[in-house]
């Protein structure tokens, strides 16, 4: 969301809510799945970050843009990097 707020949705069930996990200082604006578990978030504060659901918890920190907004995140061929897209005008590989 824009103030920050990673908000889950139960399969089936769109219309509400089922989980939210408040941690980001500033808007989401990327997410990208890892696993069932896992996704990446890119957010406006330039950081990409690694949060898990369900419990929810921020795993880490995996780089940033030097506080310009991440923009889209996504895989490489293969899935062994991530790339991350800015405002700063760069692609970051991680």
């Amino acid at each position: 969301t824009q103030e920050g707020i990673l908000s889950l949705f139960s399969k089936d069930i769109w219309c509400d809510v089922s989980d939210r996990y408040p941690g980001h200082p500033q808007s989401i604006d990327a997410i990208l799945k890892i696993d069932e578990d896992t996704v990446l978030t890119g957010s406006s504060d330039g950081l990409v970050r690694a949060v898990q659901l369900l419990p929810n918890s921020l795993l880490g920190v995996l780089g940033g843009h030097d506080g310009f907004p991440v923009e889209a995140l996504g895989w490489s061929a293969g899935r062994k990097m991530v790339g991350s897209v800015s405002h700063d005008e760069y692609i970051r590989l991680w």
